[in-house]
């Protein structure tokens, strides 16, 4: 094969490699992030957020009285307290000791709504693994109730241990959402500094959030609010956990098919410019 049927070979495959990147990338957490609000400045060298408590309700919809695979549930509610941790180590690695709560001024609240999702498996003894589809999600000042930030859910679900109808359970969830746009003066930063707003919104940087959840006592089975020819069990969830900041990273191997790429490209336009 000629030289330059293998560089443009090559190349063919880098532009394959550009086009698949975001199918085959990975995530790592965002650490020593900034957060600024219009009044009171700029909070540096964030780790993570954490959560404690959050409350929500979620309506489970029923299949002859019981949570089967394939049936939807919503769910709404709100962050109640948030503190931050400042950055000390690479990942979630940080010393939680370090938690520092906002000031009145600073305190953030985070709420969702019309969450909506879907039991992927129900185990043999009762324990439900569940996915997210979708929902959206504002950051507000806690105490104005003054608009942050607006976003999506993306995905991401959990699991409830053994149970028949979600009473008086535990189990974890992992959201990730999508800020889709910053108002008022809020913005999020890099460590360095750099304003986040076009990679939040373009999903290039996520929010995250990772909580363990509590069933409480409590739950009912009434008419759906959402489809009034389905029964639902309403329960009320509390949560605990970590909020924080993903960057989505191509894999190596794409990254290294891409520069071998582009250096046969540049090769063969070198070959070229010589005839």
């Amino acid at each position: 094969m000629k030289l330059t049927t293998v560089l443009r070979t090559i190349s063919a495959a880098a532009v394959m490699a550009v086009a698949s990147v975001s199918a085959s990338a990975g995530s790592v957490v965002l650490d020593g992030w900034n957060m600024v609000d219009g009044a009171t400045g700029t909070i540096s060298n964030i780790g993570y957020l954490g959560i404690g408590p959050g409350n929500a309700t979620v309506e489970q919809v029923l299949t002859g009285g019981a949570v089967v695979a394939g049936n939807i549930f919503h769910e709404s509610g709100f962050v109640l307290s948030l503190n931050w941790v400042p950055d000390t180590a690479v990942g979630l690695n940080d010393d939680a000791s370090g938690a520092t709560n906002f000031s009145t001024a600073q305190a953030i609240n985070i709420k969702f709504d019309n969450v909506i999702g879907h039991v992927a498996s129900v185990t043999a003894s009762g324990g439900i693994q569940y996915v997210f589809d979708s929902g959206t999600f504002t950051i507000v000042q806690k105490t104005t109730n003054l608009l942050y930030a607006t976003g999506s859910i993306v995905g991401i679900g959990g699991h409830i241990a053994a149970t028949g109808i979600i009473s008086g359970t535990s189990g974890n969830s992992d959201v990730l959402g999508k800020i889709t746009s910053l108002t008022n003066g809020f913005a999020l930063q890099d460590h360095l500094g750099n304003d986040l707003s076009a990679m939040l919104a373009s999903g290039a940087v996520l929010l995250q959030v990772d909580t363990n959840n509590t069933v409480g006592s409590g739950v009912v089975t009434q008419t759906s609010s959402f489809d009034s020819t389905k029964q639902c069990s309403v329960a009320q969830v509390s949560s605990a956990g970590q909020a924080y900041l993903t960057q989505n990273v191509p894999e190596p191997g794409s990254l290294a098919l891409a520069g071998l790429g582009l250096l046969g490209l540049a090769a063969a336009r070198r070959r070229a410019a010589k005839r």
